[in-house]
């Protein structure tokens, strides 16, 4: 069965391995302070090869080295503490580059070694440390979860993320309790012995409460606009906010609430305030990461206030790179915005330059951002109100598509599919129409409609035989229909070895042929049509990996046959 990482490999791969040119928009700034900073920072060699692996996204080579250094017992407590730090740090990063299927796997062990460091080492001075990274990562965590809700069929997928956001919050109020217990012990002294200054103590608390806001942040956008319980966590959120802000140096830290209070404030839908916060910190002279932010910020409120001439003017186009995802992604909303706004007028305006400049952002934020935020971009393709409506191009369709797929919309998924491989066969562009054809035929597969996704594998392959894929097409038919004949008892394979013989026959030469001669002979073998099996277990060539397999199976051919002969049996064939 073909799982969703390989269905949509056919459709995004990427050429090499793709360099991350922006933060990860869930941690934003805050994910690489703490680690990186000099509270607690790894050794220099560590920082620099799990950085190096990190930009190049060889994540499992990142977490082989921590797993392997931390096995020395030698180690220093400090250095200790420092890589189960970069291990959670890699893992919760990682987690977010693979598709949502995949990562909670990647996600329990970013807390398990969190949670193994803490049983190990209790009394360690950095444990603090190692668990506000934990909480880090499950505040990342809350927000994928968040994220994902929004474009999800299943109806329990908000709740489940709310749960999440709900323990995220409540283990970091644990946390902010322990820290403000430890300042009052330290008192004015410089150091604990063997622990943390008490200005550390005071950073970590300070840390803490943006990240408790970015959760509160979050827990809003789980409820409806305008309600009671948005309003409550978003001001929550503010007041969290309020001490950090209020800090006179202007630090990484402190730019990042900045920017969290003012997405807050625009969320709150008071735009006034909104805007106030936004000319404030434009007087700063920010630096150019928060300027990027502030941007975004910008585009988002003239959105929020349905000035969509503003918004496309502040976003400009995607030739002036920002080198930011997050203005990047809000262009595109705005984008889409203009574009539903053309279809709208009286009479409406012509959609194309429109839908032209949408999937030139997307192809955009694709080259340049990598595979989340490609998956945040197609969301929103497919949340936007014109998805799938006439006039939009076939990779429009496709990309709506990929973003229905994600949210569990299986049948809309199929739908925009369908209508993209159709619009690609009228343009003639007979690869893409292939591709998304064969995707379409997958998700069938991979979610056990069997019969639907064999009669899509053998029409796809049998209207187009010369592609190159067709026969690959074909012989997924073929394994489909083994499968439903295996369901049966008896098994009826008469479907199956029709699909084989077909196959055999159009695909003589091609590279599956082999495959699917030993298919053949294997079923003969069974049915003891012994000449027939023999006679198609031939066409196996030499020096084919199946090869030696077909000889043991010829073998047993031949010798079925003789002892069929030395007992007067009437040599069986087809249909006997």
């Amino acid at each position: 069965m073909i799982g969703r990482a390989a269905i949509f490999e056919r459709l995004h791969a990427t050429d090499g391995v793709r360099l991350l040119r922006s933060a990860c928009r869930f941690a934003g700034a805050l994910f690489g302070l703490l680690v990186c900073g000099p509270i607690a920072a790894a050794a220099p060699a560590d920082a620099t090869l799990l950085d190096g692996l990190r930009a190049r996204r060889l994540f499992e080579l990142a977490e082989r080295h921590c797993e392997q250094t931390l096995a020395d017992p030698k180690l220093s407590a400090e250095r200790r503490a420092d890589l189960t730090i970069e291990w959670s740090r890699t893992l919760a990063q990682h987690a977010l580059e693979v598709p949502a299927d995949k990562s909670a796997p990647l996600w329990r062990e970013c807390q398990g070694v969190v949670a193994h460091f803490a049983a190990e080492h209790p009394h360690d001075p950095r444990l603090i440390l190692v668990r506000l990274q934990g909480l880090l990562g499950r505040g990342v965590e809350s927000e994928a979860a968040r994220q994902a809700a929004e474009n999800s069929a299943d109806p329990h997928a908000t709740e489940a993320a709310r749960a999440l956001l709900r323990q995220t919050l409540s283990d970091l109020r644990k946390l902010s309790e322990e820290l403000s217990a430890e300042l009052r012990k330290a008192g004015g002294s410089s150091r604990q012995e063997g622990g943390l200054s008490a200005a550390q103590l005071a950073s970590l608390e300070l840390h803490v409460r943006y990240e408790t806001a970015r959760a509160l942040r979050n827990q809003a956008l789980c409820y409806p606009a305008g309600s009671a319980d948005r309003t409550n966590s978003l001001t929550q959120a503010i007041e969290s906010l309020a001490p950090v802000i209020r800090l006179d140096q202007r630090t990484p830290l402190v730019w990042s609430a900045m920017a969290e209070e003012i997405a807050c404030w625009r969320l709150l839908g008071d735009f006034r305030e909104t805007a106030a916060k936004l000319a404030a910190a434009e007087k700063e002279q920010p630096s150019p990461g928060f300027r990027n932010r502030l941007r975004a910020e910008r585009i988002r409120l003239a959105l929020a206030q349905r000035e969509i001439d503003e918004a496309l003017a502040e976003a400009g186009s995607s030739e002036r790179q920002s080198g930011s995802a997050e203005v990047d992604l809000a262009r595109l909303e705005t984008l889409l915005a203009a574009r539903d706004r053309a279809s709208q007028q009286q009479p409406p305006e012509d959609p194309v330059p429109w839908e032209r400049r949408v999937l030139d952002e997307v192809r955009s934020i694709e080259q340049a951002h990598g595979g989340q935020w490609l998956r945040q971009a197609e969301a929103l393709l497919a949340r936007d109100p014109l998805s799938g409506s006439e006039g939009q191009s076939a990779e429009a369709l496709s990309r709506a598509a990929a973003g229905l797929y994600r949210g569990g919309k299986i049948d809309e998924a199929l739908a925009r599919y369908d209508e993209a491989a159709k619009l690609a066969t009228i343009e003639q562009h007979a690869d893409q129409a292939f591709d998304w054809a064969l995707t379409a035929a997958s998700i069938e597969n991979e979610r056990s409609h069997f019969r639907q996704a064999i009669d899509r594998y053998r029409s796809l392959a049998m209207k187009s035989p010369q592609h190159a894929k067709a026969a690959e097409a074909h012989l997924l038919a073929v394994h489909g229909e083994a499968q439903l004949a295996q369901a049966q008892q008896p098994p009826k394979l008469d479907e199956y070895a029709t699909l084989l013989r077909e196959h055999v026959a159009t695909w003589p030469q091609g590279a599956t042929a082999a495959q699917a001669w030993c298919w053949l002979g294997r079923f003969e073998e069974l049915r003891q049509a012994w000449s027939e099996a023999i006679a198609a277990l031939e066409h196996v060539p030499p020096g084919d990996p199946l090869f030696d397999q077909a000889v043991e199976s010829t073998a047993r051919c031949y010798l079925g046959w003789l002892a069929d002969a030395r007992a007067g049996t009437k040599r069986r064939t087809v249909g006997q």
